[in-house]
């Protein structure tokens, strides 16, 4: 059995401004720096043999965190990145509400079919993370891995495992959910796993 614990990045300016992120590289906020840290420190006692990360610098940072509590170097994999939102990359939701209420209006209800103008549908995403974590998990048996991608990315993994739809799973900045691989078979053993930023909120 591979262990992994996937993890989103921490928190960007973006992030804060509700605007559509998807593959733009926009760093990590202060706030999102110091999650890295809690998170990093909250992973230093694990057992963890590698550490992989999508190519983003959002998540490639927060993997780097993690990974120098154990002095180890972080692997990037382009299919962990977030999904491709096209045309509306950058823009606040009210603009994309503003401009494409149609279309945004049948993605929040279709995320897993309706694909942003030149860009990708949930179901691309899953399809190619979820080769990506196999791929990845298959490497490493009997050992624990760290993997850090994007809230979107996770949670189309999620829901390829458990009933519910899309907007049912929340996954916060760092958040870190615990996953068991055995025969090409992932088992969900928790979920948006915050207590690690306790302080930080506080």
């Amino acid at each position: 059995m591979t262990r992994i614990i996937l993890v989103r990045h921490g928190e960007t300016d973006w992030n804060k401004q509700e605007r559509m992120q998807g593959q733009t590289d926009v760093p990590l906020s202060s706030q999102g720096r110091l999650q890295a840290d809690k998170v990093a420190k909250r992973l230093k006692e694990e057992p963890i043999s590698a550490v992989y990360s999508s190519d983003l610098s959002r998540a490639y940072h927060t993997a780097k965190t993690i990974a120098d509590e154990h002095r180890l170097s972080v692997t990037k994999d382009a299919d962990l990145r977030e999904v491709d939102f096209g045309l509306w990359e950058g823009l606040h939701r009210k603009n994309v509400l503003e401009n494409y209420k149609e279309m945004y209006h049948a993605w929040l209800h279709r995320p897993f079919e309706v694909r942003p103008p030149e860009g990708e549908n949930f179901k691309e995403v899953q399809e190619r993370a979820h080769k990506a974590l196999l791929t990845i998990a298959k490497r490493h048996e009997n050992e624990t891995i760290v993997m850090v991608a994007h809230g979107g990315m996770i949670k189309s993994i999620i829901c390829k495992y458990l009933d519910g739809g899309f907007w049912d799973y929340a996954q916060g900045n760092t958040a870190v959910n615990i996953v068991e691989y055995e025969e090409d078979q992932l088992d969900f053993i928790s979920l948006n796993d915050l207590a690690h930023l306790e302080e930080v909120n506080d």
